[in-house]
C-alpha cells in the first residue's frame, strides 16, 4: 500500500459509534481505484484533483462538502483514498440547493452532472434540512465556464429524473 494511503488516516476516516449502548468505535474511509487507457486521461484526473485541494476550489456554499481525501497517480491509474460519507443519496428536495452551488457558481470549476448517485446527504446531522450534502464523485470536477452549457447539461439531468420544476430557462 502506497505511503500517502497512511499519512492522513486521521481526516480520511470518519469515526461511527456503533450498538445502542455506544461502547465501540468503528473507522470507515474509501479507496478508490480507476485504471484509464491513456495515462495522460490519469494525470489530468491527478490535476483536476489537485485543483480541488485548493479552498479556493472547495467552496461550493454552506451545504455542499467535498470529503477529506487524498489521491495518487501512478501509470494509466488514479487511487483516491477518501473519507467514508455515511448517508443516503439526495433525491428531488435537494436541487435547488446543488443548483445554487454547481450551477450558479461564480468559480468556472465545477461538478456539472448533478446525478443524484454522484451526492449524499448526511445522514448522521440530526436536523436533515442542514444537513451537508457531499461530492462523491470527485473526478468529475471540470472546468466549465459556459453557463449556457451548464444549464444544458443540468436540464438534460432534470428531464431524464423527471424533475421538471427543476430546469432552468
Amino acid at each position: 500500500m502506497s505511503q500517502f494511503l497512511t499519512d492522513r488516516q486521521d481526516l480520511l476516516h470518519t469515526k461511527i459509534w456503533g450498538s445502542q449502548a455506544y461502547d465501540r468505535l468503528s473507522s470507515f474511509s474509501l479507496i478508490k481505484k480507476t485504471t484509464y487507457k491513456d495515462p495522460s486521461k490519469a494525470r489530468e484526473i491527478g490535476e483536476r484533483l489537485n485543483l480541488l485541494k485548493d479552498p479556493s476550489h472547495r467552496d461550493f456554499g454552506p451545504r455542499v462538502k467535498i470529503p477529506e481525501y487524498d489521491f495518487e497517480v501512478d501509470g494509466h491509474e488514479v487511487i483516491i483514498h477518501c473519507e467514508y460519507i455515511k448517508g443516503a443519496y439526495i433525491y428531488r428536495e435537494w436541487m435547488p440547493i446543488l443548483r445554487e452551488a454547481l450551477l450558479e457558481r461564480e468559480n468556472p470549476w465545477t461538478f456539472p452532472h448533478p446525478n443524484y448517485l454522484n451526492f449524499l446527504i448526511d445522514t448522521f446531522t440530526k436536523d436533515i434540512s442542514t444537513a451537508p450534502i457531499y461530492i462523491i464523485d470527485l473526478e468529475d470536477y471540470v472546468f466549465m465556464p459556459s453557463r449556457t452549457d451548464r444549464v444544458s447539461i443540468w436540464n438534460e439531468y432534470m428531464e431524464e429524473y423527471d424533475y421538471p420544476e427543476h430546469k432552468v430557462e
